[in-house]
């Protein structure tokens, strides 16, 4: 089922992402999309019972905080796993540097966005989810060089 964003909602949705307001700024988010505040907060109330705003989190300067290897990690599952691969997916997410897993249709089944302190540091953590996958037709790893940007997700309106 596809939820249908209001007009309004989606211009304060568009500024909370691009502007990395994590706590929201009521006011400011009000005089970008002319809007009383009243109306702002309420809808960014209803947005968070209705589940479209998860919650608020803090973009961190990997380097400030000693993880500045990003690394992706494409592979396949077992055939077991791939009958259901949501177990499989959500252990190698609880490891805490793991920022993100992907379950995939195409050649590789997996892929998986690690933080690391360093080269050496991304080894042993690899070492604790190789377990997880199989490297069937190889694990394909890729150091990010350079992130460049976060992109906000972009809103579709029902108006």
């Amino acid at each position: 089922m596809t939820n249908i964003i209001q007009q309004k909602d989606a211009r304060i949705l568009d500024i909370m992402q691009k502007e990395k307001l994590c706590v929201p700024h009521i006011t400011k988010i009000a005089h970008r999309v002319h809007e009383p505040t009243s109306t702002v907060r309420d809808r960014i109330l209803a947005l968070q019972k209705s589940g479209v705003i998860k919650g608020y989190v803090p973009e961190i300067d990997p380097k400030k905080v000693g993880a500045e290897i990003l690394v992706f990690v494409l592979s396949n599952l077992s055939d077991e796993a791939l009958q259901n691969p949501d177990p499989v997916c959500e252990k190698i997410a609880k490891f805490d540097f793991v920022q993100g897993v992907y379950f995939l249709i195409g050649k590789n089944d997996i892929l998986i966005k690690i933080r690391a302190k360093s080269i050496e540091d991304y080894r042993q953590k690899m070492m604790q989810i190789r377990k997880y996958i199989v490297g069937g037709g190889g694990i394909v790893v890729s150091k990010v060089f350079k992130d460049v940007n976060y992109v906000p997700i972009a809103i579709e309106t029902g108006d």
